[in-house]
């Protein structure tokens, strides 16, 4: 690892001292800084020390190439292990021939027919968010917790068929779980003392999260429990005429051999990863929309071009396709502000990677925020929020590989478009309902705070102003 371009360190503590001063929001600023070191002098991966991990850390589509198209060095770093008493070896942790059986398995829940279904339970909860949202009309409030929780209902419903009705029950202790789940899982990454048992006790954390997982497990095992009798009965609930994730799983567990405890990991693994990164991409549209208000208005001219008899229109998979202005704003947003920081992967055998060798147990950080901002692929103004540059004439240039919000290669998220048509649902009819104005911080005042997702800082603080109704006449 002492061959890869890196920054000297304190012998055994590597950078992890320095880094671990830091603020939160103030990691990314550390890896940019000492990523552009190295990509001014023509490299594409550095390396990291913390205590005894050496992070890899590629800086660019041609540096992260070779792991992301790999088909053997797929296996995720033993930071996952932190989450298994909850999702267990669910398809986000496992690994060798059960990912491969699970990925193959779970692929058609996925499918465009699948998300038909999942559409209308977007499009449903979405009308309810932006009815919430009208005792707010001219305020200025945070909206990241209120569109966390509408993505709460939506993965919920989707997810299990059940409703935790989080938009107007905060309360709920499941909800209350989840989120402080989140945090703990932060805690323990981010900060070294708390890989020391004795300190992880004493402080609390471990009795905290050894009550949240007992909660979470138990909730989803009587939801299985409950819907198996409903199947044994002959009876099948569906959302809507499509199934859900969790009557997916029911209608496979004899042919896939899947036990009860397979099932409740892939619907909590769901549920992990599911909510928090809609909602963070979510958030981040909103905040870049705020602050280039002609963006916005475009945006809205294409949004009422589909809802061309109003509000009545119920979205489909098909409409929400005649969107091209919205895919550019959902990849730009990403770019300057992806929702998931780092993704991990731990070598399992000696792995040639452009010039270098990666001995086998070093760590690569798969970091999306060095990779989309960086300058030598998105030019000196890569900072400024610009949909245009993913406009077709505009995209052919670069490499596949310098935008990978959902990952890539054969490891990518399996959820993508699912989180995708989420996003642009819930924007849709937020921008055709409301208006967004920024507030007294700046577009780039608002850090990227690093937990399981990113989150704005200092919350996602916008003056809504509800729409006049406005006919427009289409040809």
């Amino acid at each position: 690892m002492g061959k890869l371009p890196q920054k000297t360190g304190i012998p055994i503590f590597g950078n992890g001292l320095e880094i671990g001063r830091l603020e939160n929001q103030e990691l990314e600023p550390w890896f940019r800084r000492e990523a552009d070191k190295v990509l001014n002098n023509g490299g594409h991966m550095m390396c990291v020390q913390v205590m005894s991990k050496y992070l890899a850390i590629p800086l660019d589509g041609e540096g992260i190439k070779p792991i992301l198209d790999s088909t053997v060095e797929i296996t995720k770093s033993d930071d996952y292990e932190f989450v298994l008493p909850w999702i267990g070896k669910g398809l986000l942790t496992a690994d060798g021939e059960k990912w491969k059986t699970r990925r193959r398995m779970l692929t058609p829940t996925f499918h465009f027919k699948m998300l038909d279904g999942y559409v209308e339970v977007f499009d449903r909860l979405s009308r309810k968010l932006c009815q919430v949202l009208e005792k707010s009309d001219g305020k200025v409030i945070d909206l990241f917790p209120i569109v966390k929780n509408c993505a709460l209902d939506i993965i919920c419903e989707s997810a299990m068929g059940v409703s935790v009705n989080a938009l107007e029950n905060k309360e709920d202790p499941y909800v209350a779980a989840l989120i402080d789940m989140g945090f703990l899982v932060m805690q323990w990454s981010m900060n070294p003392l708390n890989w020391f048992p004795p300190y992880w006790l004493l402080s609390g954390h471990r009795k905290r999260f050894n009550e949240n997982v007992k909660y979470l497990t138990d909730f989803t095992k009587k939801v299985i429990s409950d819907r198996q009798r409903e199947f044994e009965k002959g009876n099948r609930k569906f959302l809507g005429n499509k199934v859900t994730f969790l009557d997916f799983l029911l209608e496979a567990k004899e042919a896939n051999n899947l036990t009860d405890e397979d099932i409740r990991e892939e619907v909590d693994t769901f549920m992990f990863e599911g909510h928090d990164t809609t909602s963070s991409g979510i958030a981040w549209i909103l905040w870049c929309l705020a602050h280039h208000q002609d963006v916005q208005e475009n945006l809205l001219d294409e949004i009422n071009s589909v809802f061309q008899d109003g509000n009545s229109t119920n979205l489909t998979h098909e409409m929400i396709k005649e969107t091209p202005l919205l895919d550019q704003i959902i990849k730009e947003s990403a770019r300057i502000f992806p929702p998931v920081p780092i993704v991990q992967r731990e070598i399992q055998n000696d792995f040639q990677s452009g010039e270098f060798i990666l001995p086998k147990g070093c760590v690569v950080w798969i970091n999306p925020m060095i990779i989309h901002r960086n300058r030598k692929v998105w030019g000196d103004d890569f900072m400024q929020f610009k949909p245009e540059r993913f406009a077709p004439e505009n995209e052919k240039p670069r490499h596949p590989y310098d935008l990978i919000p959902f990952s890539a290669g054969l490891r990518n998220c399996i959820g993508q478009r699912f989180a995708l048509l989420e996003e642009k649902v819930m924007v849709m009819h937020l921008i055709k309902n409301y208006k967004l104005f920024p507030t007294e911080v700046g577009f780039h005042e608002n850090e990227l705070r690093e937990e399981i997702v990113t989150k704005p800082h200092r919350g996602l603080k916008l003056r809504i102003e509800k729409r006049k109704e406005i006919i427009r006449d289409f040809e």
